[in-house]
């Protein structure tokens, strides 16, 4: 089973790129969808506020009826 990984030694020609190109070269395939992606990034941002905010509306008022308790009656 050794011949897997046959011709996964290191060439004799490592390419050095810094994280500058790498990041440029990663943008430019990532640029005509960069509409979409702060779209998507809204979206799921909203979604987080909308989830997490039911808890905290309900949590307020169970706090304002612990406050001022109506009197049985």
């Amino acid at each position: 089973m050794g011949f897997i990984l046959d011709g996964l030694d290191t060439e004799d020609y490592d390419r050095q790129y810094t994280d500058r190109e790498l990041i440029r070269r990663i943008w430019s395939y990532f640029r005509p969808y960069s509409r979409a992606m702060l779209l998507v990034a809204t979206m799921i941002t909203l979604n987080s506020l909308a989830g997490t905010g039911g808890p905290i509306l309900i949590s307020r008022g169970l706090d304002l009826v612990a406050a001022n308790p109506a009197p049985a009656g």
